[in-house]
């Protein structure tokens, strides 16, 4: 097990769970399939989480911001509200289901991973699209970490369809996605830039 430091934002008015919280993060972390021979956890790493409502543009999303991670080996994680109660009773006071949590955390962290720590995967900042180009992007990415997850996903491959439809990307996509026929994120954007490409 690596260490691994969670810290809560300021601001934070979830602080009955941060307990809670921590202890999910700090598990998927230490016990994420991604992990390899030839993918290793970093030496050290903290992880700094922000809690609240609205993220990303005003779209409801919870998402790991790892821009720091090469300055100072940190990662920003956000997590939605929504997110966090998911799965818990709408009749009941607000709760955690750890289960639940620990499938949002290990699709976030599967981000994280694939970006700063596995080489094969070719991640590069700079070319990192920006608008609608990079929503279909996000979307196959998305795919294909949950593929990787198995039980861990948090949506399977008909909800990742049924999410990138909205922005008409072809479910067939979706699933060469989520069949690892796209293994690099070179091949991740050219794809996503076909769909863009046919769309103008």
């Amino acid at each position: 097990m690596m260490p691994i430091r969670v810290d809560f934002r300021a601001g934070n008015d979830t602080h009955q769970f941060d307990n809670q919280i921590q202890a999910v993060i700090t598990d998927v972390f230490n016990k994420h399939p991604f992990f390899s021979q030839t993918v290793k956890p970093p030496h050290c790493l903290t992880i700094r989480v922000s809690i609240g409502d609205i993220f990303n543009d005003n779209r409801f999303n919870t998402s790991i911001n790892y821009d720091s991670f090469f300055v100072d080996q940190s990662a920003d994680l956000m997590i939605e509200k929504l997110d966090l109660h998911h799965g818990s009773s709408p009749f009941n006071p607000p709760s955690i289901v750890p289960r639940c949590l620990e499938k949002i955390i290990a699709h976030e962290l599967g981000h994280f991973i694939d970006a700063c720590l596995d080489q094969a995967f070719q991640y590069a900042h700079a070319h990192r699209p920006s608008g609608n180009l990079r929503m279909i992007l996000n979307d196959l990415w998305n795919s294909y970490i949950d593929a990787r997850l198995g039980s861990l996903a948090p949506c399977t491959l008909q909800e990742r369809q049924q999410e990138a439809a909205c922005r008409r990307v072809p479910a067939p996509l979706i699933e060469r996605a989520w069949n690892s026929e796209f293994k690099t994120y070179p091949t991740l954007l050219g794809a996503a830039r076909d769909v863009s490409t046919l769309r103008t």
